[in-house]
């Protein structure tokens, strides 16, 4: 996930607060689209990727705070994708940031066959 880092951001510099603040603002902001959770993952990684870097937080702090930055609709669609192959995972260290990424790229793919259906209201009235 280094890799997504902007090095043209490496001049500022940021603090935990601002990570947090962040956070707690786009979770309260929707991921409906696979370009929304692009911009949440590129806007984490500049603040969490830099601290990260500069050893200003763990790499387990580092997954932590970008998994309590989803929305909780999403969150419980990835974590359920992620538990499935192994129910009985060790919840007391959090997902890793690339397992989050590649389970809601899958969930929020652009050519699922129910796009139309993934966020209808109608999903639970079956």
């Amino acid at each position: 996930f280094i890799s997504f880092f902007d090095a043209d951001r490496d001049a500022k510099r940021y603090k935990v607060r601002s990570l947090v603040t962040f956070i707690n603002k786009q979770r309260s902001a929707s991921i409906r689209t696979l370009s929304e959770w692009k911009k949440y993952t590129r806007e984490f990684v500049a603040i969490g990727g830099w601290l990260l870097a500069k050893n200003k937080i763990s790499s387990n702090d580092h997954a932590t705070y970008f998994w309590k930055g989803i929305p909780r609709s999403l969150r419980t669609k990835i974590e359920a994708r992620l538990l499935a192959p192994s129910p009985l995972r060790d919840m007391t260290t959090p997902f890793s940031f690339d397992e989050v990424s590649q389970a809601a790229e899958k969930i929020l793919q652009r050519d699922r066959f129910d796009t139309d259906l993934v966020y209808s209201d109608t999903d639970d009235s079956d």
